[in-house]
């Protein structure tokens, strides 16, 4: 079986066999009502984004950037957060000013 495991016919019926710029919202709805999917989801596609963010992070207090004692899961979670928000209600993205200065002050908290 592919990489979402027993959860891969339900994403391949959500999908409907195409790629799709709704996709995301439409297998988070999905996954509210299947633990498979989330958990496929959690483990192949946001885990990933996730370990990828800590470890940038991580850099950043290797490199005297963020304090040693900074919480790199609540930072990622904090950054995340309005992200996912307005995407999952169609609010549209954020412009790069705007972008910038969530980053600006989740980042400052640990300055």
């Amino acid at each position: 079986m592919g990489a979402f495991g027993g959860a891969e016919v339900r994403f391949r019926r959500v999908a409907g066999g195409q790629v799709r710029v709704d996709l995301p919202h439409r297998l988070i709805a999905e996954s509210q009502h299947d633990a498979g999917l989330a958990a496929a989801l959690t483990e192949q596609l946001v885990g990933p984004r996730v370990a990828v963010a800590k470890q940038r992070l991580a850099r950043a207090q290797q490199q005297g950037q963020l304090p040693v004692d900074a919480d790199l899961q609540l930072i990622v979670e904090l950054l995340y957060g309005p992200v996912y928000y307005r995407h999952l209600l169609h609010l549209g993205p954020y412009s790069r000013d705007r972008l910038r200065e969530l980053v600006d002050r989740v980042l400052d908290r640990w300055s």
